[in-house]
């Protein structure tokens, strides 16, 4: 759990590195249903499982019995965070004004 001292002048993490810390502390804490995501017919997995002792610092990832690599806290905010509709939304946006500038681009280069 990240813990933040009151006193202090430093500048503190923003509010999405927090509440994206937050979500994943509690997934881990009191998560349920994380397996509907684990038992999705095509989830992202790493090309090579990783075994334990294999990872930098020698943590490694939690592996199940087959060797595959399983969801931690940190995978199902990201998959969260990515599929929201706000997320969503964001991207749409991204990608609509990029449109755009390479349209007003190539009607200036011709």
């Amino acid at each position: 759990m990240l813990r933040l001292k009151k006193k202090t002048t430093k500048p503190k993490p923003t509010d999405l590195l927090l509440h994206y810390n937050y979500g994943a502390a509690a997934v881990k804490l009191w998560g349920h249903g994380v397996n509907v995501l684990r038992n999705r017919s095509n989830p992202p997995r790493p090309p090579v499982p990783v075994q334990p002792g294999n990872a930098p610092g020698g943590a490694g990832e939690m592996v199940d019995s087959e060797g595959q690599a399983q969801w931690d806290e940190d995978d199902v905010m990201l998959f969260l965070w990515g599929n929201s509709k706000a997320s969503k939304d964001r991207y749409r946006k991204q990608k609509e004004e990029s449109t755009q500038r390479m349209e007003q681009w190539r009607q200036g280069a011709s």
